[in-house]
């Protein structure tokens, strides 16, 4: 069992000193920095945002990261921040699940605990090695149950199996897991001729390992209803998971190893002048906002920047006026709720456009 005093300290050296709120010299969100991969650096930053995050609490609400560090620190440290020990930043970062709710308030947490996880896994330290390998590739884990041909979604419904994935794995056995598809949504593609029409068009489909492995039918509502409107759609043949499970487990190598895949496939559409649809916000924000952080090899985050303007969400070409049978929701609609990802999309894309 690795000695989890060894790591990410808070404990800063001058202990009657504030903590300030100001940025230390530990601050990096760039892992292309020698500074990112720093351990000492990190603590300096972890102690700031805990104590940001003490002063505040605006996020209690959102997920069990923040009421696991206010409990730490009211009941057993006095109110210190100095006080959590590596263990009590380590449950705060793994009760992280990256819905990346609380960014939208405030832009500290998400980006820590991505950090955070990077070093662990570049250490290999993490806790969970088994449950992160099975969900970090949704590719690899849907072509396996295919090729089960059934019994994968059979046994994912039978309770002794169940139990033992809890116990091997760690995947709770009362999570609903979603049914894997035989026939994938490039697959159905390329049979409806969607992969034949070559570079170009106003549209490629951007479909999320979800929507290919699970939910193709999504990608082909999708389809019918730009059709519909007369908006000329095409797919592209190889496309990967956006490399969000990945990243969530701290493998940044496979991160980039995915967004280069999918960069090569969807570029050319893009330098052609059709818009991506991601169909997926989670994807969206991925392409939007990770990939241009995160790669690193010369010229694509000049080329993910580019791609990340022209990508959209299904509901992009509603602003042209062009859907029919629709009417955007009105400003007093009460029924249009928007996907957390979504919202922060905008928010920065709104902030981009200044």
């Amino acid at each position: 069992m690795r000695d989890a005093s060894s790591d990410f300290s808070t404990t800063s050296p001058d202990v009657d000193r504030p903590i300030s709120y100001q940025p230390t010299d530990g601050l990096s969100y760039d892992p292309s920095e020698a500074k990112y991969w720093d351990e000492e650096a990190l603590g300096k930053e972890i102690e700031r945002v805990f104590e940001v995050c003490h002063g505040c609490r605006m996020c209690f609400k959102y997920c069990d990261s923040f009421p696991t560090l206010f409990s730490a620190i009211d009941d057993e440290h006095d109110g210190e921040v100095r006080k959590l020990t590596p263990l009590d930043t380590e449950r705060v970062m793994d009760a992280c699940f990256q819905c990346k709710l609380c960014e939208v308030q405030c832009p500290y947490t998400p980006k820590l605990v991505h950090r955070y996880d990077a070093i662990r896994h570049r250490k290999h330290e993490q806790p969970h090695k088994l449950r992160l390998k099975v969900l970090e590739d949704p590719d690899r884990a849907g072509a396996m149950a295919r090729a089960s041909f059934g019994v994968a979604n059979v046994m994912n419904r039978v309770g002794i199996h169940r139990w033992f994935m809890e116990k091997l794995v760690g995947i709770d056995r009362r999570k609903l897991l979603p049914d894997f598809t035989q026939t994938t949504f490039e697959s159905w593609a390329k049979g409806a001729g969607l992969m034949d029409k070559g570079v170009g068009g106003e549209a490629v489909i951007f479909q999320t390992c979800y929507v290919q492995g699970n939910e193709p039918q999504i990608g082909m509502d999708t389809v019918e209803v730009l059709e519909k409107n007369g908006v000329d759609v095409r797919c592209e043949k190889g496309l990967e998971c956006c490399g969000m499970p990945a990243w969530e487990g701290g493998n940044l190598e496979l991160l980039r190893k995915k967004a280069h895949a999918n960069l090569d496939r969807l570029m050319p559409h893009v330098e052609a002048g059709a818009k991506v649809i991601a169909l997926n916000p989670t994807c969206s924000m991925m392409l939007r906002r990770e990939y241009p952080e995160l790669l690193d090899q010369h010229g694509l985050p000049e080329l993910s920047r580019e791609f990340s303007r022209v990508s959209r969400t299904v509901s992009s070409p509603h602003s042209g006026g062009r859907l029919q049978g629709t009417r955007p929701p009105s400003k007093d609609s009460r029924g249009y709720a928007g996907h957390r990802h979504g919202v922060l999309r905008s928010r920065w894309h709104a902030r981009d456009d200044r």
